[in-house]
């Protein structure tokens, strides 16, 4: 595994990395929250029971609790609802196309 995690990252168990997985500093994941390949969280943002598909950038100071993300679109299982970013600093592609997510900072 190619991981980085701050020291002042908090993971709290269960949580599953995939590989190439970038954490920025003082993020929280709680239990329940699985981060595919190359994904990268920027500092100070909190994901918990969520899924991250592989490939997806989380932007800084937001929260995911409950939902899944992939690229530009938030999934809420609990409402069936998709919302569709339109802000790459949120979320989005790691580095590359100008695909975009994220609407709001708690979703």
């Amino acid at each position: 595994m190619n991981n980085v995690i701050p020291p002042n990252c908090t993971i709290h168990p269960p949580a599953v990395l995939g590989n190439n997985v970038s954490l920025g500093a003082k993020c929280v994941l709680t239990g329940g929250s699985l981060l595919g390949e190359n994904v990268i969280v920027d500092s100070r943002s909190v994901i918990g029971e969520s899924v991250i598909m592989p490939n997806t950038y989380i932007g800084s100071d937001l929260e995911f609790i409950g939902k899944i993300v992939s690229h530009n679109s938030v999934i809420d299982p609990e409402t069936d609802t998709i919302v569709n970013l339109l802000d790459a600093q949120l979320a989005g592609l790691p580095d590359s196309v100008d695909t975009v997510v994220v609407v709001t900072h708690h979703i």
